[in-house]
Order: C-alpha cells, then sequence, then structure tokens
C-alpha cells in the first residue's frame, strides 16, 4: 500500500519517538476525523496586509462580511467534495458534514476503518505524560488524493496546549483601574464590541466573577460560555474544580510553599487548578478592562482538532454540533493565552490552524496570543533547545511578550523585561524568530539579532529567516501586577497568559473608539504611522537557563523580549484617527 500512497506533508507526530505505546484501542470504537481540503483558490490563504486598521467591509481587501464570504472565498469545488465522497465509500466510511467555508469534509468511522483509509496504526500511548490516541506512521494518502487534500485532524489525540499562567501571592496588588490609567486606555465604553476567549480546559466559579466584580465595582457584560464539540461527539464546557479543592490550592499557591510541597499534597488536583485559574485569570481581566465588551469564553478539546473546531466557531462557522444549533457573532477580538512550541505542533498542523486564523482576520478579527512564559527557550522542564510559541508566532496574530512593573511613584511605573522565578520554576517573556512561518513584510526593515540555534522545520532552506516576535508587552510579573478572585483567593495575575487579555481589552477599547476593526493593528505596529504608540521598554532579558541556550536583551526599539513595548492607549486612538482624517481627506482632492 505505501507504495502507492504519498506521504500528507508534516503529518508525524513531531514527540511520537519519546512517546509509550500502552495498548490496542477498540477497532470498532467510531471517530470523526476532518479532511481539509485545498480551497479552488490557489491564493485563498495568502492575506495581502493592509498596514492600517480600516473600517469593515469588502472595500478594503482584508475584512471581508460574512462566513458567506468565507465560502466564497475558500470552496475547493464541487469534484474535491466528490472525490471524498468516493474515497470515502471505498474504506466504509460515512461523509457527516460538507463546508466550503471551512473547506473541509468530516468523516466517520471504525478505528480499523480509519487506519486502513490512512495508512496509519491507532493505539493507546504515553505522550509527554498523558494517556492519548497516537500513531507512529506519517498519515499516507492515494495519489488521486494527494493533490486536494492540505491535512488531516482528528486521529491523533495529543494535546497541544499550555496554559501560560503564572498568578503569585499578593505581592503588590494593582486594582485593574491602575493598570488601565497605566496603558493609557482611552475614554468611553466598548460595548459593541466582543472579546472572545479560546480555553483548553478549566473553568471558573461564578462565585468567584461576583466576588471580583463587586471589589473592583465592575458592572458585568454578558458572559457567553460556548461548548465546543471533539470528534468524539463530547461537548467540552465550563468545568472547574470542585470548590473545596479550587480553595485549597488558591490558598497553597499564595503561601510560600514551593511547587514540589504543592504537588506533594495536591497531587492530580494541581493540573486542573492551574487550567482553571488560566480561564478565571482571562475572563476577570478581560471583564475588568474590556469596557462593557461582550465577552465568549469558549471551551474546546485538546489538541489540533479542538483547536480549529474552536476557531471556526468563534466565526460563526462551526463544525455539526460545535455548540448546538446557535451560531456566535463574529468577535471584534480573539484573546488566546494558551500554546505550545512549534516543534510540538509540526508543520501540518501548524498550517491548518494558521490558516483558520486567517480566516478569523479575513472576518476583521484581531488576534492576540501570549508567547510563553519559558523565556527563548519555551519549553516547560529543562533547556533543551530554543523555540517560540504558536500560535503567538502566526504572522497573523498580535504576539504579547511580558514586562515586569516596578513602582516608581505614587501612581507611576518603570517597566523592564520580564524574567524571575515562580515556587523554584525559572520565568520570562518568550520570544525569538519562528522555525516555520517567514518573516512578513511588514518585518521586511526590522533590526533583528543573528540567527538563532533555534529549532526550523526541515523542509526549510537553509537561509530561511522566520517571523520573529513578540509584536509588543504587558504586565506579567507577579511581584506587581493586578489583583484577581480565584478559589476565593486574593492572587495578583502574571505570565504573559495575564499581559495577552490585558491588551485584548485594550484592542476592543481601541476598536470601539475608533470604530474600526483591528485584523492588521500588529502589522500597522511596524510602520512609521505608529511611531509613538509605544512606550519603549529598554532593560532585562529573557534568560531562564542560565545562559546555556541562546537568549535577548530588551534594548532601544523593538526587541525579542518586549517587541515595540507596551502600547499607549490614548496614542494609538490618535494616530489612528489621524489616519483615518488623511485617508478621506486623499478619496475627497482625488474625486472627479
Amino acid at each position: 500500500m505505501p507504495s502507492t500512497r504519498r506521504l500528507v506533508s508534516g503529518s508525524h507526530i513531531p514527540h511520537y519517538s519519546r512517546a509509550q505505546p500502552i495498548a490496542s484501542l477498540d477497532p470498532k470504537q467510531r471517530l470523526h476525523v476532518t479532511m481539509v481540503l485545498h480551497p479552488r483558490d490557489a491564493g485563498a490563504h495568502e492575506l495581502h496586509g493592509v498596514h492600517a486598521p480600516r473600517k469593515r467591509g469588502r472595500t478594503t481587501g482584508i475584512a471581508l462580511d460574512s462566513a458567506s464570504d468565507l465560502a466564497r472565498r475558500y470552496d475547493p469545488g464541487d469534484d474535491r467534495f466528490e472525490a471524498i465522497r468516493r474515497f470515502a465509500s471505498r474504506y466504509a466510511l460515512t461523509v457527516v458534514e460538507t463546508s466550503r467555508a471551512r473547506h473541509d469534509v468530516v468523516l466517520e468511522g471504525t478505528i480499523a476503518d480509519l487506519g486502513r483509509a490512512f495508512s496509519v496504526n491507532l493505539h493507546r500511548a504515553s505522550v509527554r505524560g498523558r494517556v492519548v490516541r497516537a500513531h507512529a506512521e506519517s498519515i499516507r494518502l492515494p495519489h488521486d488524493l494527494a493533490s486536494i487534500v492540505d491535512g488531516v485532524l482528528g486521529l491523533d489525540t495529543v494535546p497541544l496546549h499550555v496554559p501560560f499562567v503564572r498568578p503569585g501571592p499578593p505581592d503588590r496588588r494593582l486594582s485593574p483601574r491602575e493598570l488601565t490609567r497605566h496603558y493609557a486606555f482611552p475614554p468611553g465604553n466598548a460595548r459593541g464590541q466582543r472579546i472572545a476567549l479560546l480555553q483548553f480546559g478549566g473553568g471558573y466559579a461564578d462565585a468567584d466573577i461576583s466576588v471580583f466584580s463587586e471589589r473592583f465595582g465592575i458592572a458585568l457584560p454578558a458572559i457567553n460560555d460556548r461548548a465546543v464539540a471533539g470528534n468524539d461527539g463530547a461537548l467540552r464546557r465550563n468545568a472547574p474544580p470542585a470548590r473545596a479543592t479550587m480553595r485549597g490550592l488558591a490558598r497553597a499557591w499564595a503561601s510560600d510553599a514551593s511547587f514540589a510541597q504543592v504537588m506533594e499534597k495536591h497531587g492530580s488536583d494541581l493540573s486542573p487548578f492551574i487550567n482553571a485559574l488560566e480561564v478565571t485569570m482571562d475572563l476577570e481581566l478581560a471583564l475588568a478592562m474590556g469596557g462593557g465588551a461582550a465577552i465568549d469564553v469558549l471551551f474546546a478539546p485538546p489538541g489540533a482538532d479542538g483547536w480549529r473546531r474552536a476557531l471556526y466557531a468563534a466565526l460563526g462557522t462551526p463544525y455539526a454540533g460545535a455548540h448546538g444549533t446557535e451560531v456566535m457573532p463574529v468577535p471584534s477580538v480573539l484573546s488566546i493565552s494558551w500554546g505550545d512550541s512549534e516543534r510540538n505542533f509540526g508543520a501540518m498542523k501548524l498550517r491548518l490552524i494558521d490558516h483558520a486564523l486567517v480566516a478569523a482576520s479575513r472576518l476583521g478579527v484581531a488576534i492576540c496570543a501570549s508567547t510563553g512564559d519559558r523565556g527563548s527557550t519555551n519549553t516547560l522542564t529543562g533547556c533543551d533547545g530554543v523555540n517560540v510559541n504558536f500560535p503567538a508566532s502566526s504572522p497573523v496574530v498580535l504576539a504579547v511578550g511580558g514586562t515586569r512593573l516596578s513602582p516608581s511613584g505614587r501612581h507611576a511605573f518603570g517597566e523592564t523585561a520580564w524574567k524571575g522565578a515562580l515556587k523554584g520554576s525559572p520565568v520570562a517573556s518568550g520570544g525569538g524568530m519562528s522555525g516555520f512561518f517567514a518573516r512578513p513584510s511588514y518585518q521586511r526593515a526590522l533590526a533583528t539579532p543573528g540567527a538563532p540555534e533555534s529549532w526550523r522545520d526541515t523542509s526549510l532552506p537553509e537561509d530561511f529567516v522566520g517571523r520573529w516576535l513578540p509584536d509588543v508587552a504587558a504586565s506579567a510579573a507577579f511581584e506587581c501586577g493586578v489583583e484577581i478572585v480565584a478559589g476565593g483567593t486574593s492572587l495578583v495575575a502574571g505570565g504573559t497568559s495575564a499581559a495577552t487579555p490585558v491588551v485584548a481589552a485594550l484592542l476592543a477599547r481601541i476598536g470601539a473608539r475608533v470604530g474600526r476593526s483591528l485584523p492588521a493593528f500588529h502589522a500597522w505596529l511596524y510602520s512609521r504611522a505608529a511611531r509613538g504608540a509605544c512606550a519603549d521598554v529598554v532593560d532585562g532579558d529573557n534568560d531562564v537557563c542560565a545562559g546555556t541556550l541562546p537568549f535577548y536583551h530588551a534594548g532601544k526599539g523593538w526587541d525579542p523580549c518586549t517587541g515595540h513595548g507596551t502600547l499607549i492607549g490614548t496614542a494609538v486612538v490618535d494616530k489612528l484617527l489621524d489616519v483615518g482624517v488623511k485617508a478621506r481627506s486623499r478619496t475627497t482632492s482625488s474625486a472627479p
């Protein structure tokens, strides 16, 4: 069979070599698998950047109006859908759904039939400490499908997410109002804007949200929980740990106990607690700083299939059963505080998820993602190489790094690149060069360090130059951060997970003020028109390996620790409004 088939590029599981096979699976177990097709238009995934945010509308060349626009742009064509139907029939698979907007086909079949169809042996294995479904082989397809299929998702359940959350004890608490003042959030509310928060585990307790809102006098906008179905048909919902468990762990987390001591006492409860911290922190920061923007919280399954399902649910083109029959309004801003090293995703999954992010940009969505909390290595344990975090590394995403605030007056703070330690573990702002995504046009003139000794996809040429991150940064150090409430306990938000919803809330406020969608905001930051929109951060570094691996220093101008620095909200508004005035002036003067 292999001789008559072709490999699907980048479809191996990158860290399978470190996996431990455990057992076979029931061959009669049924699964859903997504085959993603190439659109008929070969340039459909290209996003020709408009480097200034524009008003929503088809005339901008960047923001389309609805899911129907996506269906026209990404349509694979009836002949390609028919080819997949023939393939499905050949292997006793059922076509569950076809989507022109998502350019995919969802198939259902048994473990045995899916294994034959895609030339893989599906089994249970321990990967990165979790028992998952996996396969050792790369996916192979018949030659007649190889040219029309971009990738296949759902065969494995290897998780591709880490919550970059680092709440710590309340050493120096800031109120949300103090932080909005520091970053010069523009006045006025953001009603009419929507902030979507992607979550891959955990949940929040209404009691924590109530205490938080009462403490800081926050009028709660609409909070919409969205359950996203996995390919097993199960809906992922808001699922915080039991209240007593959450309360006990929150107190332990706020104490002087080391990570090892917390782990010894609480064991398997620790991971669900950290996931719940992530969800709670994202939601409370978005509520406190979003200016009344509606909040959508999407709970999605782990793995690349879950990432894609969640993104398309947010765009109003969900998989069947993703969250009932209700279609979500498209958000103004998408905030993602989870991610993983590019090398753990692998080329196929990076490509397919990035294409969904491009579709979000076409709908006018500004996307913020955290760069991770392990400095230049972006590895949770050990110092075994340099890499960057995805989806922050996507060229259509605003990559958010971290800073450390230091009081310099009654209401003033200085900022350096974030680096420190949390319960004995070194932490720092993520940053560096992508090993998969090429340097985008908006970074062409960027002065960067020499080529890093970083992970790089093996299919790329030796002279490959990648996209650099972060683009901006915000408060991430728990020594002086904004207060949150989790498990009924006061903690200080930290990590690039804290920085990301803060920046997302600021973009919602800016978007409301200037009356524009901001999908190309990160690209605009590299233009001359954006000079003065950020406060430069010039001190600090992101070394977490005591100099044994390459790392980066903050410095004048853009750098791989804090990007352009921290956004000055009112300055951004002034510059964007000025851009709008000039654009209208040019249009008027050129009119006949």
